[in-house]
């Protein structure tokens, strides 16, 4: 793409206060002025297509009109400025009308036009200069006239060009360190025309930063709403000291100019300022779910946060269970979770239930928890949902089964280890375990010795089952009718409903006792196993006898 060209070929172009400035723009597309102070006090008197002249101040005149193109360049745009004044100083852009990108050189051209008034060589207003933290700052003492020699005026000083630190550009003012002037309370430049001294307006000294530290909204959040409510937001910006803070929201409905309120706060606190700008919406509907964006901008950094927003056409309450409808724990776990899965808005009032009766507990969520599981605890809980306002009520149901691992009773209670030879004997094992145990297993070795081993080196799941020393021995061989070294007459297991639980009941039933052996009964289910260790010794004497003796 070939840019515009200017009729005046030179970057500065002088001329005297109320001549008539003429530059004529030529290139391959549609083109548009741009000139300074076009926003300023203008009011249109005619246009035709893409002509126009405007009236300014009833006693300067700006014409813009189309004029002849040429082969290479058909478009054509005049600019007639009459009566000029020191204020048209500035740049003036030519550009393609219709391409958004405005690339000096590509899409756009300029040069830059001095209006030469020695009775006002500045043309400046009075405006605030903000300090920052960077090293040098730009005084925006614009000038009329191009070759003027200007200093720079403080509130106790005064500082010269001198090309090194200080530079003076006749486009854009007096570049010179921030340190020299943020102790100023103004600053202004003076130049001297003919031994006359001229003044520009003031430019207020202004500390302050640019330094975005963080920003956050506030619900932190996604936001859920019912259409009707009231959507507030908050955006809130710690940034440097005395910082400045450009605020752009964007929503759904921005584009639609929904009606929307940016409350701006501003607080200074010690060490930083905290700024904030509050969306405020009324009365939401479905159109204004999606998300939400708050952009912040010191002119230096950018930040930006989001958050979503739902609206929801009614009061709604779902549940469902995280995991299947029943939960299994063991006796003795730290903690056993009941999770359950609500979605709702508004957040409905919540109560739990066990077998039908209120539990009171103070759970902040709607998974319960219990803590140091016993086999009390199971049973049949409830998690029951309300929300009054609307006359919504859900519920759902959760078992819990506490497993407990088998102990075999008659290891509490001594038992004889003495028994009649040639007489017949009932070895029995008695286990309570949830769930049932699997089978109850009797195994037999010879009598010989085995080594005792301590407690302490079994697993931990063994040793909080374990009730007494076991003999480390691994000859153990199952009890077979076949080649029982006592015969066996039966084995028989069955369960028995005593003293309000189901117990599993096992008998080794010893036909005729011949020879000192050891039996041993093992229970074992999902959760754990626990074993009975019987010294089965044989004597000729009668069990009443050898009590009798001891």
């Amino acid at each position: 793409m070939t840019p515009p060209i200017l009729s005046i070929t030179e970057e500065e172009y002088i001329i005297n206060a109320k001549e008539t400035l003429n530059i004529t723009c030529r290139g391959q597309h549609p083109l548009e002025w741009l000139w300074p102070g076009i926003q300023e006090d203008t009011v249109q008197m005619g246009k035709e297509s893409d002509s126009m002249i405007m009236s300014i101040s009833g006693i300067r005149t700006v014409k813009e009109e189309d004029c002849e193109g040429t082969e290479t360049k058909p478009y054509c745009k005049a600019l007639t400025l009459t009566g000029t004044q020191a204020n048209d100083t500035g740049y003036y852009r030519c550009y393609y009308k219709y391409i958004n990108a405005k690339i000096e050189g590509t899409t756009a051209v300029s040069t830059y036009v001095f209006v030469r008034d020695f009775e006002q060589p500045f043309i400046n207003k009075p405006e605030t200069l903000l300090i920052y933290k960077k090293e040098n700052i730009c005084v925006p003492c614009l000038v009329s006239v191009p070759d003027l020699n200007i200093t720079l005026l403080l509130t106790t000083s005064v500082i010269y060009p001198d090309g090194k630190n200080v530079h003076w550009d006749n486009k854009r003012g007096m570049l010179v360190p921030t340190l020299l002037i943020k102790d100023s309370w103004f600053v202004q430049c003076e130049t001297v025309i003919n031994k006359k001294p001229f003044k520009s307006s003031f430019f207020i000294v202004h500390i302050a930063g640019n330094e975005l530290y963080d920003i956050q909204l506030f619900p932190r959040r996604a936001m859920e709403l019912l259409v009707g409510e009231k959507l507030v937001i908050n955006c809130t910006v710690w940034a440097e000291f005395n910082s400045g803070v450009d605020f752009q929201w964007d929503y759904p409905t921005k584009q639609m100019n929904r009606k929307a309120i940016e409350l701006p706060e501003r607080r200074s606190q010690q060490t930083h300022t905290e700024l904030s700008s509050i969306l405020i919406i009324q009365n939401v509907s479905q159109e204004d779910l999606g998300k939400y964006t708050c952009k912040a901008s010191s002119g230096e950094q950018n930040l930006k946060e989001s958050i979503d927003v739902i609206v929801h056409e009614k009061p709604f309450i779902y549940v469902e269970r995280k995991k299947g409808p029943v939960i299994e724990a063991t006796v003795g776990d730290e903690i056993v979770k009941l999770p359950v899965k609500v979605v709702a808005y508004p957040q409905p009032e919540f109560q739990w239930f066990k077998d039908g009766k209120l539990i009171s507990n103070r759970q902040s969520q709607y998974s319960l928890q219990i803590k140091d599981v016993a086999e009390q605890n199971s049973g049949s809980y409830t998690l029951v949902l309300k929300n009054g306002l609307a006359g919504l009520e859900k519920s759902i149901n959760l078992q819990l089964v506490v497993n407990v691992p088998p102990q075999i009773l008659e290891k509490e209670a001594s038992s004889p280890n003495i028994y009649s030879r040639k007489n017949r004997h009932v070895l029995t094992c008695t286990v309570y375990g949830i769930p049932a145990p699997e089978k109850i297993q009797w195994q037999w070795r010879p009598w010989t010795p085995c080594r005792m081993f301590p407690q302490h080196s079994l697993p931990r799941a063994v040793q909080r089952h374990q009730r007494d020393r076991m003999p480390e021995c691994k000859d153990w061989k199952d009890v077979s009718q076949m080649d029982a070294v006592n015969p066996i007459e039966s084995i028989d297991t069955w369960t028995e409903f005593v003293e309000g639980r189901n117990k599993t009941i096992s008998n080794l039933i010893i036909q005729e006792a011949n020879v000192s052996v050891m039996y041993k009964c093992v229970a074992s289910n999902k959760v754990g196993r626990d074993e009975r260790l019987i010294y089965f010794y044989v004597t000729k004497y009668s069990l009443a006898i050898v009590l009798t003796q001891q």
